[in-house]
């Protein structure tokens, strides 16, 4: 009779509890030497691999999450539940990881993640820019000795994408000329606002 017993992952010992020897219907037992050599139990961790959602949008002001994930290979033994949190944000363009972390629980709701050889993969979350083309006007005016510069003011977006709603536009300029000719009338610099917020 045996009363080795493992059920989370770790070693054991087989342990021997007894050991009856019988002629038939008779005990001999006690007609041997018996030395006990004990073998192992040993439970291995479960391999599971989770891979966290991506999305992406062009930007618009609101947060982009995915909360969604995906078992990609292993499986869970019967009456366990698996708990997964994506916890990626981000609003302005650019590119984040979307995190990925999970539990595992046994129906007696236990925590055995340990019992888990995960492996996790995030996500991504991206966000791109809004393209837009920004115009400056031309100027023209005959020769008078003061120099003709660019009005900021007049520039304008002339791509068919727009700003968002609320969101204002501010430009400096660089050129200026006085003698007669022609030059680039220049976007020196470009800032998008929404309030006080540059989101350029």
């Amino acid at each position: 009779m045996l009363t080795g017993s493992l059920i989370n992952v770790g070693t054991a010992v087989n342990k021997i509890a007894g050991v009856v020897i019988l002629d038939g219907r008779k005990d001999v037992t006690g007609n041997y030497e018996i030395t006990y050599d004990e073998g192992d139990l040993k439970i291995e961790k479960r391999p599971l691999t989770i891979q966290g959602a991506s999305d992406s949008k062009e930007y618009d002001g609101n947060p982009l999450t995915a909360d969604s994930y995906e078992v990609i290979a292993g499986e869970l033994p019967k009456n366990h539940k698996l708990s997964c949190t994506v916890t990626g944000e981000i609003i302005d363009a650019g590119r984040v990881e979307n995190l990925v972390a999970a539990t595992i629980e046994n129906g007696e709701k236990q925590d055995v993640t340990y019992n888990f050889l995960l492996t996790l993969y995030n996500g991504e979350l991206e966000v791109t820019p809004i393209p837009i083309t920004i115009k400056s006007e031309s100027e023209t005016k005959v020769y008078d000795g003061e120099p003709l510069k660019g009005v900021a003011e007049k520039c304008t977006i002339s791509s068919v994408r727009q700003l968002l709603d609320g969101h204002v536009l501010k430009v400096t300029l660089m050129g200026e000329i006085t003698e007669v000719g022609m030059t680039t009338n220049r976007i020196a610099t470009v800032a998008i606002m929404d309030g006080n917020r540059d989101v350029t």
